[in-house]
């Protein structure tokens, strides 16, 4: 995985990053993810951007209904968006 993209999922998968997405509305988690970080508060196209890279990936089938899901690349990681993990159970 390239050095940017490497940064990003590190830096997604940190535990208060997890429980935000998990907690939020998908438009409401990438509009505090961008004033964290001081990215532009445009959350369509960041939504957009991150679900062509889910579907480049694999993670989810092409919206046009092109492509075939046997020729879709492997995931690079199993703990990357759009595969949230099983919240604990604390009852």
């Amino acid at each position: 995985m390239q050095g940017g993209a490497a940064e990003v999922c590190e830096r997604v998968e940190r535990p208060e990053v997890v429980e935000l997405i998990e907690a939020s509305r998908p438009e409401v988690a990438v509009a505090a993810l961008c004033r964290r970080r001081g990215f532009p508060p445009q959350v369509e196209r960041w939504l957009e951007m991150a679900d062509e890279a889910m579907e480049h990936y694999g993670f989810i089938p092409p919206q046009d209904g092109e492509g075939d899901p046997e020729d879709a690349p492997e995931p690079p990681l199993a703990g990357v968006a759009g595969r949230r993990p099983k919240s604990p159970d604390t009852g």
